[in-house]
């Protein structure tokens, strides 16, 4: 390597390294694709303007997908609660009907057998409380 170079080499390390970051990693993104573009290592599906664009749908579509995603799920939980319904078709009210009804039975049952728990101890008690007014113990 000549020595006549190296100053030059060293300036260029400099430069490189004293500009913003920012400034740096787009001119270094933009040099990559433009070198990708000319050596024709990307598809050629009608230039670079194409395949930046279908890049940039697919942020959008990425970012849409999620988005979409909470509005239904958001729209779900309000008809759950019985909000927004009167607009909804009978078809879509029978299909919210049959998702509610397994929650519904799981909560039936559970409420049933806490009940039935709660007579348990009521009546054990209610036992107890006959057996220390009649003096009849049972330990």
């Amino acid at each position: 390597m000549p020595s006549s170079d190296r100053p030059t080499r060293e300036r260029k390390v400099v430069e490189r390294y004293s500009a913003p970051s920012v400034a740096r990693s787009s001119s270094s993104k933009n040099l990559s694709i433009e070198k990708l573009v000319k050596e024709a290592i990307l598809p050629r599906i009608h230039g670079l303007a194409l395949k930046t664009t279908v890049v940039a749908g697919n942020w959008t579509w990425e970012h849409a997908k999620p988005k979409a995603r909470m509005e239904t799920l958001q729209r779900n939980l309000r008809h759950y609660k019985g909000e927004d319904i009167q607009n909804l078709s009978l078809r879509e009210l029978q299909n919210l009907e049959q998702q509610l009804d397994p929650a519904l039975k799981c909560i039936r049952s559970k409420k049933n057998q806490l009940m039935v728990e709660s007579i348990s101890k009521l009546q054990k008690k209610d036992k107890e409380g006959e057996w220390l007014i009649a003096g009849d113990i049972p330990w």
